[in-house]
Order: structure tokens, then C-alpha cells, then sequence
């Protein structure tokens, strides 16, 4: 019984392993965004990952500001010097991460959407056109 216990475990251990290994391959670490998307919109996943959103540029940022003296600080450092390590002692926010977004994408989805929802828009507006007109006709005919 111990035995099936301890295989288990070790089956359960490897299986979160083998899902943390497929999110790094199919995911950006740092913008999150798959690698479909960015190899149909950007510039390539493994060229995102290793130029445009490199973990280890984060990191040595991260370690820039935290040894440069407050004073040398540019804005931007500034902000993520108080977002991840506040001042106040309240939990460390990581908001000044690119979530969601790369400078590198193609807008063509965004881009779609909005041409989309101006059809729409536009077809909306035809439509109430329509029932106001009709209405008008409807009161003529009746009187």
C-alpha cells in the first residue's frame, strides 16, 4: 500500500512538472500571450521570447533599480522601484508588466474588430432609420 502511495506522489509530481514545462514552451513568461498568436501576429514566438520579453532583461532591470541610489532614479525606474517594493510595506505589484500586449503585434485583430463594430454600428443605425420611416408611413396611411 505504501508502495502505490509513494508511486502516486511521485506520478502526481511529475505530471505538474510536464504542465509547467508545456507553459513555458507555449507561453510568454512575461507578456503571457501563446505562441500561436504570436507566431500569426508578432514577430515569432522564440524571437519574442528571447529579444522583445527576455525574463533575464526583466531580472537585470529589477537589479538595477534596486542597487541605483534613489536619487539617480529616472520616473520610470522610480514607479517600479515603488510598485515592487513599496515604501509602505503593502504587498509588491507587478501592474508595470506588459500583460496581455507586445509592441511587436500586428494590430490586425484589433483592427478587425473595430471595423466590425463600425458595421455593425452603422447597420444599427440603418435599421432604426428604417422603423422611424415606417412608422411614419404606418401614422400617414391612417389618417
Amino acid at each position: 500500500i505504501i508502495t502505490g502511495i509513494v508511486i502516486d506522489a511521485f506520478g502526481g509530481l511529475r505530471d505538474k512538472k510536464d504542465e509547467a514545462e508545456e507553459n513555458i514552451k507555449a507561453r510568454c513568461f512575461v507578456c503571457n500571450l501563446d505562441r500561436f498568436r504570436l507566431d500569426q501576429n508578432g514577430i515569432g514566438f522564440d524571437r519574442h521570447v528571447h529579444i522583445e520579453h527576455n525574463p533575464r532583461y526583466y531580472f537585470f532591470f529589477l537589479l538595477h533599480v534596486k542597487q541605483r541610489p534613489r536619487a539617480k532614479l529616472t520616473g520610470q525606474e522610480a514607479y517600479v522601484l515603488s510598485k515592487v517594493w513599496p515604501a509602505d510595506g503593502s504587498g509588491s505589484s507587478y501592474a508595470w508588466f506588459p500583460r496581455m500586449q507586445t509592441h511587436t503585434m500586428d494590430d490586425t485583430e484589433e483592427a478587425e474588430d473595430n471595423v466590425v463594430e463600425r458595421r455593425v454600428e452603422a447597420l444599427e443605425h440603418r435599421v432604426a432609420h428604417g422603423f422611424a420611416r415606417l412608422e411614419e408611413l404606418l401614422l400617414t396611411q391612417t389618417q
